[in-house]
């Protein structure tokens, strides 16, 4: 983080809808493990964008500016949401959110040239999975997605 190897970003206050995410017996959960369709209420985007981004913050010291929505699932109100609230990137698929795309006061970073990864993975697998993950690409300067989002504003990518 201070040092900038590592960048926190926002992934959401829940990770889910609230309610909708227990499990089930015969049928799978998994769509209520995204907390930001367009079904779910304006008023829950905007409390958990705003209510994560402060948790982040009060607790690592730093604002979060990338938001990378869980599941890739997002609206027009979310970025509306994540641009109050100090987030000026938004990651996601590359097919759904092409970079150098700009929304609702955001800019957007697919993930063509990102080594993307859960902080689930890295719990599961330990760190030698990341050091995997990263070995093939040794011989590039590796930089975060907010710096990635910097060299784009200032058109040098």
């Amino acid at each position: 983080m201070q040092n900038g190897i590592i960048e926190i970003a926002n992934h959401g206050y829940m990770h889910c809808v609230k309610g909708r995410h227990l499990p089930r017996l015969f049928s799978s959960n998994r769509n209520f493990h995204r907390e930001f369709w367009d079904w779910v209420g304006i008023d829950t985007h905007k409390e958990h964008v705003e209510k994560s981004q402060e948790l982040i913050s009060r607790y690592f010291g730093c604002q979060p500016v990338t938001f990378i929505p869980p599941g890739n699932v997002w609206t027009q109100d979310t970025e509306k949401f994540a641009a109050a609230n100090g987030i000026k990137y938004l990651s996601s698929r590359e097919a759904k959110c092409p970079t150098g795309k700009k929304s609702n006061g955001l800019l957007y970073i697919g993930d063509n040239k990102i080594c993307a990864f859960h902080d689930r993975e890295l719990i599961l697998n330990g760190i030698g999975w990341i050091e995997n993950l990263i070995k093939p690409h040794s011989d590039k300067e590796i930089i975060t997605v907010k710096e990635l989002g910097s060299l784009l504003e200032k058109g040098l990518l």
